[in-house]
């Protein structure tokens, strides 16, 4: 067998195994059925969106930056804190917690049992009241339980806008009907202790104030003295006028609600209102034993 023969037969039997596996591809027709899943394919809930019910102070919108910043330095000069309130559309929250604050002498809450022990058919009422008397006012019958309980809490919701309104807080004995503290004689509680030790007849028996705190309320929250103004030659009252007209808050003519401000808050001589995490907390002083230690 020649050379040549040999090549030949050896091309041949490659182009023939080339042939025979070129075939068996061609042949093969790839599979489009997708494999079974092992586990059921669970498709990711969408989102789903809460509107949050918390209440939150909300930045005014009707007057300056520069207004504002004029306003905060008055109330400063005035000697006033400011604390925030939550808002629910156009009114400001406001969460009122009354406290009795041991201490060691008798003190506003001993005044209030005296009176409600002498005449039992008086109520304690607290009253939060627009002093210009043209905007909302509000009441609140506070049960005698607070003396056992230490507290009570009320939450007041209150129309408010960019100008400050101007309110006081009473806690003062009243009629059974009553609604407002307001009307109700201002009285020192020495001046009762004293009715009540030497037996006047008439001791407890008038309806009267014994507790009053003074506030300034807008849309940007509640502002209140720092400390309470004392001494006939104190200006905070003259710069507390000149705020007011500052703030364009309503009052009465020639400022009348002031001056009944500075009297009330000299003739209770209340304690300072306390800002707490958003809640304002009023106290009224009764005598404890062991405050003396």
């Amino acid at each position: 067998m020649t050379k040549e023969f040999k090549m030949i037969a050896v091309v041949g039997v490659v182009i023939l195994i080339a042939l025979i596996v070129f075939k068996k591809r061609s042949s093969y027709t790839p599979s489009l059925t997708a494999p079974k899943a092992t586990k059921d394919i669970v498709k990711p809930k969408a989102f789903e969106i809460v509107e949050s019910k918390k209440t939150t102070p909300l930045p005014p919108s009707s007057i300056s930056y520069q207004v504002i910043v004029k306003r905060d330095k008055m109330e400063k000069t005035v000697g006033l804190k400011r604390m925030a309130l939550p808002m629910e559309g156009e009114e400001a929250v406001l969460s009122v917690t009354l406290s009795i604050k041991p201490v060691c002498h008798p003190g506003d809450a001993d005044a209030i049992l005296k009176d409600l022990k002498a005449e039992p058919s008086h109520k304690l009422l607290a009253t939060l009241e627009d002093l210009s008397g043209q905007g909302k006012s509000f009441s609140w019958d506070i049960q005698q339980s607070i003396f056992k309980d230490g507290k009570a809490e009320k939450v007041f919701k209150i129309p408010v806008k960019a100008d400050s309104s101007q309110y006081g807080f009473f806690v003062c004995t009243a009629n059974s009907s009553d609604n407002t503290c307001s009307d109700k004689n201002i009285k020192d509680v020495n001046q009762i202790f004293t009715e009540h030790l030497t037996k006047q007849p008439n001791a407890g028996k008038e309806v009267r104030n014994i507790f009053f705190q003074y506030f300034l309320i807008d849309e940007r929250g509640i502002s209140t003295f720092n400390r309470i103004p004392r001494g006939d030659g104190n200006p905070a009252f003259d710069n507390l006028k000149k705020h007011i007209i500052e703030t364009n808050a309503l009052g009465k003519p020639n400022h009348a609600e002031v001056d009944f401000v500075k009297k009330a808050l000299k003739t209770n001589d209340s304690l300072p209102a306390v800002f707490s995490n958003g809640n304002l907390i009023l106290e009224l002083p009764k005598f404890k034993e062991r405050a003396c230690f």
